[in-house]
């Protein structure tokens, strides 16, 4: 059984942080404790987490059948509930599609999967998917420079180069889709009944005042708020 974090079962249970951590240092930083019939993985430490949530990742992807979840999620056909596997695995992934897809026609007026899409398409749509996997990751690091400002030259492990490579790859795709907005535009191609966010914002934020931020600049990182829940 696997949990992230300390579920509300082991403090039900009277095993608080100090106690698993005494056991921690009496039997290790990896160890097994019982939940009734369920034997229980406890780690301690955040070398073998990484491993789990990296190398070992499937073997802690499933939730425990848990009651609550078994009514609430008719018989785990949720598949944020059900067990893991090969089912499960391409549920998500039509699911994240289609919900991208939805997001995407809303926001730019784009339709990156389904069978009518095109091999050029459905690169874009791994691309952007991958660029906002790291701009997740990237969300969580912990640079020198916003310590020590006057060291952030030094870019130690070079997160800070990463960090803005993944920006310019995010910014990329924006740009390409903003500026076939405003060619649709300057041509007449948009139907005022059909018009999706972007060209929405380029309306309503044209002549505004936007605290020095520029009209494409407010557009993108705004449809980024919109389009980042859906990629993941």
């Amino acid at each position: 059984m696997a949990y992230i974090g300390k579920p509300p079962t082991l403090s039900r249970l009277s095993a608080s942080p100090q106690k698993l951590g005494a056991t921690a240092d009496r039997y290790g930083p990896i160890f097994t404790v019982r939940l009734g019939e369920n034997p229980t993985l406890v780690v301690s430490s955040w070398e073998l987490a990484k491993e789990l949530f990296t190398i070992n990742d499937q073997a802690v992807s499933s939730r425990p059948p848990f009651t609550a979840a078994k009514y609430l999620s008719y018989n785990f056909a949720m598949f944020a509930f059900a067990p893991q596997g090969d089912v499960v695995a391409d549920l998500k992934q039509w699911f994240v599609g289609l919900t991208l897809n939805a997001i995407l026609r809303t926001v730019a007026g784009k339709r990156y999967y389904g069978s009518a899409v095109g091999d050029n398409d459905k690169i874009k749509a791994q691309q952007w998917q991958k660029a906002v996997r790291k701009f997740f990751k990237y969300l969580g690091i912990f640079v020198v420079r916003d310590a020590l400002p006057f060291l952030g030259w030094l870019d130690v492990g070079g997160h800070e180069k990463a960090i803005r490579r993944t920006a310019k790859e995010i910014d990329s795709i924006l740009e390409e889709w903003l500026e076939e907005r405003k060619r649709k535009r300057l041509l007449g191609e948009v139907d005022q009944a059909e018009q999706d966010f972007m060209d929405v914002m380029l309306s309503v934020l044209q002549g505004t005042d936007l605290a020095g931020y520029d009209a494409d600049t407010v557009n993108k990182a705004t449809s980024l708020v919109s389009l980042i829940p859906s990629s993941v």
